[in-house]
């Protein structure tokens, strides 16, 4: 079970690898009181995009920073096993 660190965006699993986790996202922004107004609907359509847009950047990235991480594990290990067989012959 993996065991939170404290003050960084990670965790440490079993084995004692961090795996990163994503966190969690930022509070929604503040929405205009005068909702009738259709500029202030416009500037909320935008603002909601503009947060929306950010929050899937930061998945994304994530996402693939995530994926290049375990393909680097997956070439370390088959280095280490190739190197571990040519030592064994």
């Amino acid at each position: 079970m993996p065991i939170p660190m404290g003050g960084r965006a990670g965790m440490i699993g079993p084995s004692g690898s961090t795996a990163h986790m994503i966190p969690p996202p930022l509070p929604m922004p503040p929405m205009l009181e005068d909702a009738d107004d259709v500029e202030s609907e416009n500037l909320s359509a935008m603002l909601m995009s503009w947060y929306m847009s950010g929050y899937y950047t930061g998945l994304y990235h994530g996402q693939r920073m995530s994926q290049q991480q375990q393909q680097q594990r997956q070439q370390h290990s088959q280095q280490a096993q190739q190197q571990k067989r040519a030592r064994q012959s």
